[in-house]
């Protein structure tokens, strides 16, 4: 270590120095020292050359003081400090104290007890080596309560903004009367009002800073509280998005958000045109905001593009859609990926515009639509309600009755035919049912009389009804699909029609009468009346067809897709048509009675009815559809974009026992 002094002008050397690093220190009574680091290159030492150095020296002085307490024998512990400074010093037991080496000018002092309130004073060094006595200064007990200060607010701002501060105060034995702010905790109060705590301040530059409120009451007492305030970096030109960032973050490039939803949020609210997304997934859906654009595929951490690096959109069966885009909006470096869509729920679709014109550009991205949901099956008809039966033939009689009517045919679809007449002695128990009301099958022939003193003979049982016709088969929808509002929505197959009416059955023959010498006379037996047909079997439903797959669903826009890929996964498959329902069976005969069997003849039972036709099964539904753009009122321009188009859905097989298949669903590029 080397020292020399100065001369009068304040010149001093050091001759003969080496190259190398130096630390020059400098020292004066009654000034603050001074150092300056001097580095001395090799080619100056070696020419000998001369480095000049000037150092500052800033004179001082001492303040010596008194500060007593009151009610106090001992004084000693109370603070007294030059305001705004780090100047301090700590009385005795008298009270005195001394503030050395402070610069020379003017100062306020302030001393601080606790328990007493405050007291305050000021004096001023004029040259170097001045001592100077303050005013005493003497600190009252504090018999006041202090009030207090909390819920201190300071908003997070970009650069250049001004920070809002806000707080509440409040004074349980007086009003609070002042209310200041250090803003930068350097012990100068900056900021002042009667009012309230609510003030705005410019910070210089980026970073955290603590501020002060001080508030004072009307008996003097003082409450302090702190708040942390932060400086973003200046307002960015775009708002960014990455995986690990926070959605509570203000969206600069320090303090990204996590979603791209809230990036868009943020963009609005700032009127930024632009978010920038790193690569990563998001499981989110996006609705883009006309006006912004979107990039995506950065570097994390750096935020460098990066050719053929993508940020995936997924999580839903439609994750990203445009509504109203009428003013420039970009989309870069997106690959948005549909999920499969579930069974029953329709179409899955990569990217759906509505109402978008041109202004929607999509560049460089890949648009994946995942597999169309299969289509639940359709429900079967009903079965037909059964047909009635045929009442029982009347009993004859065994004396000369003539009027012995046959039984009531069953009703149904199609009635059943009467039950014959009995016989009489003459033969009228020849009698043949006949069908009353409905087309009943014939009756049965009547049995043939009996002889002198013998019975007559039993009645033909009628005929069995016929089977009614199946239902008409459901019709085909006429598209897969069709587009409700924003979505494409699978159509529905024809139901199968109603099944036809079983026929009822025919009426039992009369039984023949008798006619003696030593016997009573008397008509045969009737025969019962035929079962009435069964009703026919409600036909299938129709089947709805199988969800679509979508790379782009433009509805009434003509968006502008440019070096994009668009690959869609398989159509879903159409349901299954619904089964006709069975036709409801036919009615029972009715049964021809054996009255007087010894003498006169048994009545024909009834034919039962014919089973209902089964109702017609319903239409399968068709295939869904797997094309890369489909479009409906609307001509998306579409250059250099590359297609990988998945298989249409297989058609729904047609419900029992006549439905039709569905087609399997369309494919292609565009529709």
């Amino acid at each position: 270590m080397r020292s020399t002094v100065t001369d009068r002008a304040g010149r001093f050397t050091f001759d003969g120095l080496a190259a190398g690093a130096y630390l020059l220190t400098s020292s004066l009574r009654d000034h603050a020292g001074d150092s300056r680091s001097l580095e001395i290159p090799p080619g100056v030492a070696a020419n000998a050359e001369t480095t000049f150095v000037d150092i500052q020296l800033v004179p001082t002085g001492t303040f010596l003081g008194n500060a007593t307490l009151e009610n106090a024998v001992d004084h000693t512990g109370t603070v007294v400090f030059l305001e705004g400074t780090s100047y301090v010093a700590v009385t005795d037991a008298a009270g005195d104290y001394s503030l050395t080496g402070v610069p020379v000018g003017a100062w306020p002092a302030r001393a601080m007890h606790a328990g007493y309130l405050d007291d305050s004073t000021g004096g001023a060094l004029a040259v170097a080596g001045d001592i100077v006595a303050l005013p005493a200064m003497f600190l009252r007990l504090n018999a006041n309560i202090p009030p207090t200060a909390g819920d201190l607010t300071a908003s997070t701002v970009f650069e250049g903004n001004a920070t809002s501060f806000g707080a509440v105060a409040a004074d349980v034995d007086g009003t609070v009367v002042l209310y200041e702010w250090d803003f930068a905790d350097d012990g100068v109060f900056d900021w002042s009002s009667a009012v309230n705590a609510n003030a705005l301040h410019v910070y210089p530059s980026q970073g955290q800073y603590l501020a002060k409120l001080r508030v004072t009451d009307d008996d003097g007492g003082i409450g302090l509280a702190v708040v942390q305030a932060t400086v973003e970096p200046p307002l960015p030109t775009a708002v960014f998005v990455t995986p690990t960032g926070d959605d509570a973050n203000s969206g600069g490039m320090t303090a990204p958000v996590k979603t791209i939803a809230q990036g868009l949020v943020r963009a609005q609210a700032l009127m930024i045109q632009e978010v920038l997304i790193t690569e990563g997934t998001y499981n989110e859906v996006v609705h883009l905001v006309a006006g912004i654009d979107l990039t995506g595929g950065l570097a994390v951490g750096t935020w460098a593009e990066q050719p053929g690096v993508y940020s995936v959109v997924t999580g839903s069966t439609r994750p990203l859609r445009a509504q109203s885009i009428t003013s420039p909006t970009t989309v870069r470096g997106l690959e948005v990926i549909a999920t499969n869509a579930a069974t029953g729920t329709g179409a899955s679709v990569a990217v759906t515009a509505t109402n978008c014109t041109g202004a929607l550009v999509f560049e460089g991205c890949k648009l994946r639509g995942g597999n169309g949901g299969p289509a639940l099956g359709a429900m079967a008809g009903s079965t037909g309600p059964v047909g009635s039966g045929g009442i029982s033939g009347q009993v004859g009689s065994c004396d000369a009755n003539y009027a012995c009517p046959g039984g009531a045919g069953g009703g149904g679809a199609y009635a059943g035919g009467a039950g014959g007449f009995g016989g009489n002695q003459t033969g009228d128990g020849s009698h043949a049912g006949f069908g009353v009301g409905g087309l009943g099958f014939p009756g049965g022939n009547g049995g043939v009389p009996g002889s002198t003193g013998d019975p007559g003979f039993p009645g033909g049982n009628g005929q069995n009804g016929g089977v009614g016709v199946f239902g008409s088969a459901g019709s085909i929808a006429s598209a897969a699909g069709a587009i409700v509002g924003d979505a494409w929505v699978p159509n529905v197959g024809g139901s199968g029609g109603t099944g036809g009416g079983g026929y009822g059955g025919g009426g039992g023959g009369g039984g023949g009468g008798q006619e003696c010498t030593f016997c009573n006379d008397g008509v045969g037996n009737s025969g019962g009346g035929g079962g009435g047909g069964g009703y026919g079997g409600t036909g299938g439903a129709g089947a709805p067809s199988g969800g679509a797959s979508f790379g782009l669903l433009a509805i009434n826009s003509s968006p502008v897709l440019n070096g994009c890929l668009i690959i869609t996964g398989t159509g879903g498959a159409g349901g299954a048509g619904g089964a006709g329902g069975a036709g409801g069976s036919g009615g029972s005969g009715g049964i021809g009675l054996a009255n007087c069997a010894g003498e006169i003849g048994k009545g024909g039972n009834g034919g039962s009815g014919g089973a209902g036709g089964q109702g017609g099964g319903g239409a399968g539904g068709h295939g869904g559809p797997s094309y890369g753009v489909w479009s409906q009122g609307g001509t998306p321009v579409i250059s250099g974009t590359t297609y990988m188009i998945g298989m249409g859905g297989n058609g729904g097989p047609g419900g029992t026992p006549n439905g039709t298949t569905g087609p399997a669903g369309a494919t292609g590029n565009t529709n």
